[in-house]
């Protein structure tokens, strides 16, 4: 065991880094999101990194800190279906979390290199993808935050400063119940939920789409290979101590008493719709003029349709163009009056707000 042992964790220093596995086994929702919170909370002056894993006894709704359950799940679909709400401490939006996925967690010393914003991202999604490639699957890292197979994501991940330590989140998807999620989340109309239920699977997928499924034990051996070899960690089996279980039931308690994220601000990142990875949004707005659907891909017009007759017949020109009013007035224009395609314009642009497509280029192994 390497708890309390006191670890330099400069990459300069020569052999591994002395760091603590916990495998935490299968946890309810708030007891699962409980754990890394109060781990990280319960770690001294000097401790040595830790990597969790563990799985959810049942499926939940799992929000960021800044996000309002009203504003972006469909609470009455939530209780019918009784999928639990959590508010998670980590950054990020949305995320469906069931017995399909792996969790994995890595809690970071403030006094590690790699426990600030910019790196912690980089340096906790790299072993993550030396474990995916062991078992066949090529990954490469999208934007700062997520792990991309070919043209979909299949992982992202969260990160936040808790207590002395960063702590670092993200899943091994085995298999993504898309059915229930599409089910789940607020939705303008049926035709929204319907081509979220077209589009994601295009923009996400799981473990078992891509390669047969390993077993638990071969999947976590991997990762903590994986973390060794990458990140020169020496990782030994261990269990939370005393005080770390009375921190994780206190950070329990606290999740529970905010069982419906009501607290937070009212609002959605996609004002009109959701994000469907880092490079895809699905948006619908509507007024007197009637309803406006659209869906941006690579910053770009991927699909559109409206119940105005006159305009349907008049969108079909935007599609591959940005969703900017000044782009697209002029295609708008050869089908409609002057005003009528600057209307449509500043709708289309309207509708699609705090959409923001990531287009860094892909980094990291191919």
């Amino acid at each position: 065991m390497v708890r309390g042992r006191t670890a330099s964790l400069s990459p300069a220093r020569p052999g591994p880094v002395p760091a603590r596995f916990l495998d935490l086994g299968t946890l309810d929702p708030h007891a699962l999101h409980a754990a890394y919170q109060g781990l990280a909370l319960a770690q001294g002056e000097g401790a040595c990194p830790v990597l969790v894993w563990a799985r959810s006894t049942a499926p939940h709704l799992c929000l960021g800190p800044s996000q309002s359950a009203g504003a972006e799940l469909d609470l009455d679909a939530c209780g019918q279906a009784g999928v639990a709400v959590v508010r998670r401490p980590l950054g990020g939006g949305t995320v469906l979390v069931d017995g399909d996925q792996r969790c994995v967690f890595f809690i970071l010393p403030l006094t590690h290199t790699a426990a600030r914003p910019a790196h912690v991202f980089g340096h906790c999604l790299a072993p993550l993808a030396a474990a995916f490639r062991a078992f066949g699957i090529g990954v490469q890292t999208v934007g700062s935050t997520d792990l991309w197979a070919g043209s979909a994501k299949i992982a992202g991940s969260g990160a936040a400063t808790l207590g002395r330590s960063m702590v670092f989140g993200s899943s091994f998807v085995l298999r993504f119940p898309e059915a229930l999620f599409c089910s789940l989340v607020r939705a303008a109309s049926a035709g929204f939920r319907d081509w979220l239920r077209e589009e994601l699977p295009a923009a996400f997928t799981s473990w078992a789409r891509l390669a047969p499924v390993p077993p638990d034990e071969a999947l976590a051996g991997a990762l903590r290979a994986s973390v060794n070899d990458v990140l020169g960690w020496r990782l030994e089996d261990d269990q939370p101590s005393a005080d770390e279980h009375r921190a994780m039931r206190a950070a329990e308690e606290e999740l529970r008493s905010d069982a419906d994220g009501e607290d937070a601000a009212a609002g959605r990142q996609i004002t009109n719709g959701i994000k469907l990875n880092a490079r895809t949004f699905l948006a619908e707005s509507g007024d007197a003029a009637g309803w406006l659907r659209v869906l941006l891909r690579d910053g770009r017009i991927a699909r559109i349709a409206s119940d105005d007759p006159v305009a349907a017949a008049a969108l079909g020109g935007c599609i591959g163009r940005p969703p900017r009013e000044a782009v697209l007035t002029g295609p708008l224009a050869r089908v409609l009056a002057p005003e009528a395609a600057r209307r449509w314009a500043q709708r289309i642009e309207q509708c699609m707000a705090g959409a923001a497509s990531d287009g860094g280029a892909a980094t990291g192994p191919p």
